[in-house]
């Protein structure tokens, strides 16, 4: 029910677009034929479109008809998070030989740790080994139904030698005039170490300790090449203004050498032109210290380059940039082959609720061709209605209205006389 309901929904979204509101069409190029399929959107793609959303972008069958799609940003960044329920052992005074020398169970083996104060009322030992990236904090937990103790924690490698990692932090479950107190968490940040011990000089039993890892991934943003002209010192070049610019990259010979550079945009053919990121580059000490990035993030059409500061730009270069990339994702449930088509000032494609449908198990590339301009009113900015047509309208809507009215008032009053009879 719940798929028939999904297709319903999309069939409604996508009754409205047609194959003649778009501009452009290009080839989509794949061996498969069916289900979801993800490709790419080329630059080519970025200099049709009129939306910075891209929301005039479609995919279409053989036969004509739209195909369920969505739209997402290539996330360079992501952030994961690992945690993993972490196994510990009581030490009791009991099982203490000397000053010096603790006997414990870990993971069901009896192993022997130096220790050079005796226990503390509360003292615990936490396995740590299966958190091979390194800790963040951990969570620990306790039955109790309020407590509020301040705790150690230190680490080892060896069972010898132990470290502090947190001093006097406290755990707290409290219940204050309606007001739940809970922390839990302790900051502990440190790499793999396969030993953790916990103590506190109050009475604290512990039911659970969990480490979390938070690990950032990093996607290599794909750079391209910029042509650009030189003039009276600054520097120019185009790009498609539905790109969203992230990074400038400069190319400078292995000389001691530092500049520095103002990046100016000018979005529209008539409007103003403004400062869009400012920094320094250079190559020092024969290139062993280079700094050749400068951060944009803007959208933009005429960029321009100029040195400040009493700087001045290189003689020579070579300009690179990366740009924000777009991924479309959509379900060939039609006849193939498969066309896109983009470029419109007249409809809007919203992204369809994919998440009902499995991709296929094997990857099979797809590719999209070079763009075809097939209709270009469509990126025309439609004729304003005149004047005239305009007070017809509204005049034929004030008489539909009056019409209506007069209906209904007699259909009222033929029911009452009926009634009354």
């Amino acid at each position: 029910m719940k798929k028939i309901l999904l297709y319903l929904t999309l069939g409604l979204t996508l009754f409205a677009i047609e194959k003649s509101d778009f501009a452009y069409e290009s080839a989509i190029t794949t061996s498969q034929e069916s289900g979801l399929i993800s490709v790419e959107l080329p630059v080519e793609v970025y200099k049709g479109v009129t939306s910075h959303r891209l929301s005039d972008v479609a995919v279409f069958d053989a036969l004509g008809n739209p195909m369920p799609q969505r739209i997402e940003r290539v996330v360079s960044r992501s952030e994961r998070v690992t945690s993993s329920a972490l196994p510990f052992t009581r030490l009791e005074q009991k099982s203490q030989k000397s000053s010096d020398e603790v006997e414990v169970l870990i993971n069901n083996k009896s192993v022997k740790i130096t220790k050079q104060e005796p226990l503390e009322n509360t003292s615990y030992m936490i396995d740590s080994s299966r958190m091979k990236n390194g800790i963040d904090y951990l969570i620990i937990r306790s039955d109790a139904e309020s407590y509020m103790v301040s705790i150690d924690i230190a680490k080892s490698d060896d069972l010898k030698h132990w470290s502090l990692l947190a001093h006097d932090e406290r755990l707290a479950k409290l219940s204050m005039q309606n007001t739940n107190v809970l922390k839990e968490r302790i900051n502990i940040r440190t790499g793999a170490t396969p030993y953790l011990r916990i103590e506190s000089s109050e009475p604290f039993v512990i039911s659970s300790v969990t480490a979390y890892r938070h690990e950032t991934q990093y996607q290599v943003d794909e750079k391209t090449q910029i042509a650009y002209t030189k003039e009276d010192g600054v520097i120019t070049f185009t790009l498609p203004p539905f790109i969203y610019l992230k990074s400038l990259f400069f190319t400078l010979p292995d000389a001691d050498q530092m500049y520095q550079l103002k990046v100016v945009s000018k979005d529209k053919k008539d409007g103003e032109a403004s400062v869009v990121a400012r920094g320094n580059i250079y190559s020092l000490e024969g290139g062993k210290v280079r700094k050749d990035e400068i951060a944009v993030g803007t959208f933009g059409k005429k960029y321009r380059i100029e040195a400040q500061n009493n700087s001045y730009l290189p003689q020579l270069l070579s300009l690179h940039y990366t740009r924000d990339r777009s991924v479309l994702t959509f379900l060939a449930q039609g006849v193939a082959p498969y066309t896109l088509r983009y470029g419109s000032l007249r409809t809007t494609v919203v992204n369809s609720d994919l998440s009902a449908f499995r991709p296929s198990d094997t990857y099979v590339p797809a590719s999209i061709g070079e763009g075809v301009l097939r209709n270009p009113e469509a990126i025309s900015i439609p004729k304003k209605p005149e004047k005239e047509s305009a007070l017809l309208v509204w005049l034929a809507l004030f008489v539909g209205v009056i019409l209506l009215s007069f209906m209904s008032y007699k259909l009222i009053k033929d029911t009452k006389a009926a009634e009354s009879e």
